[in-house]
Formats: structure tokens, sequence, C-alpha cells
């Protein structure tokens, strides 16, 4: 991936200049926001969040292949197939039947998803 040339540069991000004026000009000064806080924050979030990125990632190619090896040895209707991508973890074990309930939800959200 290769960066713009004209990215404007901060808290060791380097950010599109459209994305970067629309929030320093136009969403956080409405929101009494400093702009400073806010990209040093998601600098913050990515640096926190990129080793687990980076291990999905690669447990992601590992996987993608291991599935492109299984199909080059095997027919497209073999049998086994279901129990390789069990035993790669690719599908997870099947759960008993269960319910989701929420609390606390508005009536907006609780019951127009019902109706659809």
């Amino acid at each position: 991936m290769s960066l713009r040339k004209d990215s404007v540069h901060q808290a060791g991000l380097h950010i599109d200049p459209l994305l970067h004026a629309l929030l320093n000009d136009e969403v956080l000064p409405p929101l009494g926001l400093a702009p400073e806080g806010i990209w040093q924050a998601l600098a913050d979030i990515i640096q926190r969040v990129t080793p687990r990125n980076r291990a999905l990632l690669a447990r992601r190619d590992w996987l993608q292949r291991r599935i492109e090896d299984w199909h080059l040895r095997h027919a497209p209707d073999d049998p086994g197939y279901e129990a390789f991508l069990r035993e790669t973890d690719y599908l997870a074990p099947e759960v008993p039947d269960f319910r989701i309930t929420t609390t606390g939800v508005d009536p907006e959200i609780a019951h127009i998803a019902l109706r659809s």
C-alpha cells in the first residue's frame, strides 16, 4: 500500500487530507472536541489493535493456503471436506439452539426490527 504524497501527518498517522479537513473543520468543532486529542486517541487505538489485526491476517493467510492445498489434492465432492474445515477451525462446532434477549433498548429499536 502506498501513501499519498499529500497526506497530513498527525499523531504518527498519515491522514487523507479530505478526511482530516472534514473532522477538523466540520465534525469536531460543534462537538467541542480538540482535533489533536481525537487524532492521538485514534493513533493509540491503532497501535493497540495492530498486533492482533496482524495475527488475524496471518491466520487468514494460513487458512487460505490450507484450503487451497486441500482443493488441489481432493475432488470437489470429497466427503471429507466438512471434517477438514472443522479440523482447521474454519467451521465452529454446532451449539444448541439459543435465544438472545435485550433490556434497556429504545422501543424504536426493539420493535421495528420485529416487524420486518
